[in-house]
């Protein structure tokens, strides 16, 4: 289900997981792409939380669909971060 919904993205996942990896496009940050997802409801883990010592953080973000108790709330929640997907970030500047 969520490789589905990320088609077109560059996920890693084991068929048999309840998570995967997905690979933000530019110009996201994997620490504002996981405050916006918060934001609307989704709450996702960045990979800076895997790292052990000092090594820089890779952008991409751990999802886990093994949380939810129900599909419905599974597909909004991978709903959302699609669509964050193809947004780009907001950069907190009002420049209109």
């Amino acid at each position: 289900m969520a490789t589905t919904a990320f088609s077109g993205f560059q996920v890693a996942a084991t068929p048999t997981a309840f998570h995967l990896w997905l690979e933000l496009p530019q110009p996201w940050r994997a620490d504002a792409f996981r405050a916006e997802a918060e934001r609307q409801g989704v709450l996702l883990v960045t990979g800076e939380a895997f790292i052990a010592g000092r090594e820089l953080a890779p952008h991409p973000l751990r999802i886990c669909i093994g949380g939810s108790k129900s599909i419905p709330n599974i597909k909004r929640g991978l709903d959302i971060i699609t669509k964050l997907l193809v947004k780009r970030p907001d950069s907190g500047f009002n420049l209109a």
